[in-house]
């Protein structure tokens, strides 16, 4: 069947993965910081952002990981700019950052939860959200 569209090579995957490792590159005794977002105080009000958190401590310790912050963050995910304190610590103490996927740290300007949800990170997104971070690894456990 002949594909009409070319909007199937948004969902490839390797975009994101020149910015963000996976969570195989964990490894015992890193230090990581650990980024919980959500988009709207009602899902903060669900505890979602206990949730992400819950995840990826009980992921960290099973992999030996040391977690040395917490960071929750209710705000869209078109601006990475809330990671820079994050970062800046994260660079000085030698660690990682880690969220649940990538659209815990970034998510596309055209992603609608309703009109557009299934928009990935363009490469633009990336390169900002890289910019953001820099020098800092990221990680995630969907990847």
């Amino acid at each position: 069947m002949k594909r009409t569209s070319t909007a199937w090579r948004r969902l490839l995957p390797e975009k994101a993965s020149r910015y963000i490792q996976s969570i195989e590159s964990i490894q015992p005794g890193d230090r990581v910081i650990i980024c919980c977002r959500v988009s709207r105080d009602h899902q903060n009000k669900r505890k979602n952002l206990d949730d992400q958190e819950g995840n990826l401590r009980e992921e960290m310790c099973r992999r030996g990981a040391k977690v040395i912050d917490v960071i929750h963050h209710v705000g869209s995910g078109w601006n990475p700019y809330w990671l820079l304190r994050p970062s800046y610590r994260a660079k000085k103490l030698g660690a990682k950052l880690v969220a649940e996927s990538t659209n815990r740290f970034i998510r596309s300007a055209g992603f609608d939860r309703v009109l557009n949800w299934s928009a990935q990170a363009r490469p633009s997104d990336l390169e900002s959200l890289a910019w953001a971070t820099e020098p800092v690894t990221l990680v995630t456990l969907l990847h």
